[in-house]
């Protein structure tokens, strides 16, 4: 069998998930340049958490063009080396901004105008070789939330947690699933165990190899 020279590899999942962990994990494993979501770069982010509504749209513009922004760069690295990029261009539309919509804190022609800016990128955008979806309990995830300590993350309610889950399972329903790896978060736990860390290293390095 033939490896995927230079792979890129996706990692999608709701805040607190484990995203960036399991980015960092394979950017080792592989030599991969990592793309990580720099929150702390989003000047709206506590203010969002202050007032959704208020805060809603200029929240999701950040983020989305931050990601759009890291998918073109991953183009011309992918021409040298693989990449993993922690959250793709989509996740913060199909994820945050619907679940947002849905909840009453970002209107329909708020969602429309964010919908419209990633159609307008995502024909030029990079296509993943494998969409790394991590499944988590909401026990888990309100308890990795209350563990990591941000602040401005301690009032989250469980109603919008639950809001980005379903919403979370509606968008990777549609992941092509020949190249869709599902990591369950609350039966390996990859950071803190070596055995189930080798065990999904593993597992990824077989599905990029190609006959």
């Amino acid at each position: 069998m033939k490896q995927i020279q230079h792979p890129y590899i996706v990692v999608a999942g709701v805040m607190g998930s484990g995203k960036t962990t399991i980015a960092k994990i394979l950017g080792e494993a592989l030599g991969a340049h990592v793309f990580e979501e720099e929150f702390e770069e989003n000047a709206f982010l506590s203010r969002f958490y202050k007032d959704m509504q208020r805060w809603a749209l200029h929240c999701q513009l950040f983020y989305l063009t931050q990601k759009i922004t890291q998918a073109f760069s991953a183009k011309d690295i992918l021409a040298h080396r693989p990449v993993v990029h922690d959250a793709p261009a989509g996740q913060d539309l199909f994820i945050y901004a619907k679940a947002l919509n849905r909840l009453g804190f970002l209107s329909a022609e708020e969602y429309a105008l964010l919908e419209n800016l990633f159609k307008l990128h995502k024909p030029q955008l990079p296509h993943p070789d494998i969409y790394i979806v991590i499944r988590i309990s909401d026990e888990l995830l309100s308890e990795r939330i209350q563990t990591r300590g941000r602040i401005f993350e301690q009032g989250v309610t469980r109603e919008y947690l639950r809001a980005l889950q379903d919403s979370f399972d509606a968008w990777t329903a549609q992941f092509p699933k020949e190249r869709t790896f599902e990591l369950m978060a609350d039966a390996a736990d990859i950071q803190k165990s070596p055995t189930d860390r080798e065990a999904f290293v593993n597992d990824i390095m077989q599905r990029l190899a190609v006959r």
